[in-house]
Formats: C-alpha cells, structure tokens, sequence
C-alpha cells in the first residue's frame, strides 16, 4: 500500500449574528494510500488455494463425465490425452472463481451500500477514502434532497398540522435555536469529525469508524429536511401567516454547506496521484460559510411582540 501525506486546514464561518461570527477550524493531515497492481495480484493469488476444492470437483466431475462418453462410445482415450484438456478446464474455472471471489467481496461494514461505494474500495485509488465518504454521503441524501427540491417548488405533498394560537407561539419561539444548534453540529461535523475520519482511513479495519461519522453528518442533514417539512406542516393561525412564511428555507445554508463540502471531497478524491508523490500538490484550504437568514432579527423582533 503507498502512502503519500499532505495536509489539509478546514474552516468554517457560522455567521450568528450581522456583527460577530464563530469559527471552528480543523488542521487534518490527510493519507492518501493507494493500492498497487502488483498488491490487486498479490491478494488475488492468496486467494487461489482457497479455490482448491473447486479444482479437484472439476477434475472429477470432466473425469467422471469422460470415463461414461468413453464406455458408451466403446473408445478409450489415452490417459496423458485425457488428463491435459480436464486439468486446463479445472485450472481455467479455478482462476475464475478467484476473481469472482475477490471482485464480490464486501467488508462488512460496507455490506448494503451501494455497488459504486463498494467498487471504489475495491479499487482503492489514490484519494479513494474521500471518494468512498463523498459517495456514501451523496447515497444518503438523495431521498432528503428530492423532498427538499420539491418544497421549493411547491410540489411536495405535506399533511397540514393545526395548533391553537398559544401552542403555536411557544412552537415558533424555538425555531431560531434550533436552526443555530444544526448549524454548528454541521460546522463541527464538516470541519472536524468527517475530515478527521477520512484522513485516517487507510484500510478495511478503518471503515467502520469513518461511517459512524458519514452516519452522523446524514442524520443531521435528514434533521434539516424534517424541519423544513415540520413548517410546511404547521397551518399557522389567522394573521400569523407572514412571520411563519419567514422561516421558510431558513435551511438552504446548511444544505448548501453540506454540498460545498461534498466538492472539497470531490477535490480530495482527484489529486494527481504524480504531483502528490513529488511533493508538488498543495492542498487548498477550504472555506464554508453559513449565514444565518437575513430575516431573523426581525422574525425574532415580531415574535417578542406576539401575545404570550
């Protein structure tokens, strides 16, 4: 396996208020490892005396089904003429069924994930521990992203929620913290926990720690589109329309942070893999801003002034 190690500095703007902002940052040296052919050729020869068996049931079975041809026919065929085409056709299935066995091979941890996922660890090309994140990630959340397309759009069926008016305002007061608290576990997640996973992945043994953190930036993400859908959900009560419509798409920020990080990883998984083992890649920092909603001084302002 050769590795070639760059680092890395990850930053990212939460922009909480119009005069302040938090930052988190992370420096991550990443390793991109990559596995040889002549390691592919390696493990699928280790792989051929598992096939053994294989290979004496076809010699056999081709011995067993000449030896009837040859009683039915009454015509003997030599021994040493016999036995080279059976041994070939044995060997032949034998090495075949080393690469069907080493091509379908799943760890375990990649079992149920989707063909793409498997194949690029399968490979393991140079960047492939972003490739295989990037890949993970983009198979989570293409169900969420289909919702959340068609509530922009208007298309998305949402069965409507009733509250009365005072259920209803104690509902609406929380809503800017909770779009702040998913707004810096999406932070922490992009600049820290994800990264950190990838940049230590270098094997099969390191997989399950890198989905638990893939796991965790979807759930959070899947969080953000059952918000959207929680508002859309809520009928509000006779003239409450307007500051209710103002929370509407209060989530693209973290939905655009979450895909702007999914090209950095897009970028990691495409290094030239000749540059990085002369030492001539630089790996740019990458920066991911969430800006809160522009209306949220004043849907916080008008909520103060609603009826408690």
């Amino acid at each position: 396996m050769r590795s070639f190690v760059v680092l890395t500095k990850a930053k990212v703007a939460i922009m909480t208020k119009k005069d302040d902002s938090e930052y988190y940052s992370g420096f991550h040296t990443f390793t991109f490892t990559e596995k040889a052919w002549y390691e592919h050729l390696w493990e699928y020869c280790k792989g051929i005396p598992r096939e053994a068996g294989t290979f004496a049931t076809v010699v056999v079975s081709m011995w067993a089904v000449a030896e009837v041809f040859m009683r039915a026919s009454g015509q003997r065929v030599p021994v040493d003429e016999l036995a080279l085409p059976i041994l070939v056709l044995a060997f032949a299935v034998l090495l075949y069924r080393t690469y069907r066995a080493k091509a379908d091979y799943v760890p375990e941890a990649l079992v149920g994930e989707s063909e793409a996922a498997r194949s690029i660890f399968r490979k393991q090309k140079c960047g492939w521990s972003a490739a295989l994140a990037k890949r993970l990630i983009e198979d989570r959340i293409q169900e969420a992203d289909g919702v959340l397309y068609r509530i922009d759009k208007g298309s998305e069926f949402i069965v409507p929620t009733h509250m009365d008016y005072y259920d209803y305002v104690d509902w609406l007061r929380t809503r800017p913290e909770l779009i702040l608290r998913m707004v810096k576990s999406a932070a922490l997640l992009c600049t820290q926990e994800v990264p950190a996973a990838i940049g230590a992945t270098r094997g099969e043994n390191d997989l399950p720690a890198l989905k638990r953190e893939v796991v965790a930036l979807v759930a959070m993400y899947e969080s953000a589109k059952n918000m959207e859908v929680e508002w859309h959900r809520v009928v509000p009560p006779e003239d409450c329309e307007n500051i209710h419509e103002m929370v509407y798409g209060w989530t693209i920020p973290i939905r655009k942070g979450v895909h702007n990080f999914l090209e950095v990883l897009d970028a990691l998984s495409k290094v030239n893999r000749r540059a990085l083992k002369k030492g001539a890649v630089s790996m740019p920092s990458f920066n991911i801003e969430f800006e809160e909603p522009e209306n949220i001084d004043e849907f916080c302002r008008r909520i103060d002034e609603m009826p408690k």
